[in-house]
């Protein structure tokens, strides 16, 4: 990044960049935790806390973010005697979340 580049013509810069990129990236984190998040903000959240060096955060938080979206959905389904039906209704709503999380 430009200011880390900076870093050592300006010593002052780097004990305030520090505690800034932690805020940004719990910022960025908690941002893209939330289930509402459409393809191109999680697109986009994710690029940016790649450039901050927090790519594994980024992929762990959307992961368990997209967890809890399919455990919902699953919780969703009701079963009603049928196991066929059910486990087709599973099985649609399983797949359907690893598409989108794998998009």
């Amino acid at each position: 990044m430009l200011g880390e580049a900076k870093t050592n013509s300006m010593p002052t810069l780097a004990t305030k960049l520090a505690p800034l990129k932690v805020s940004l990236t719990s910022a960025l984190l908690q941002s893209l935790s939330l289930p509402s998040n459409r393809k191109s903000s999680v697109v986009q959240l994710i690029t940016l806390l790649s450039r901050l060096n927090a790519g594994a955060a980024a992929r762990s938080t959307f992961l368990a973010a997209r967890t809890d979206v399919m455990r919902k959905h699953v919780r969703m389904i009701t079963f009603e005697g049928d196991i066929r039906s059910y486990i087709s209704d599973l099985a649609i709503v399983v797949f359907t979340g690893i598409k989108h999380t794998a998009d």
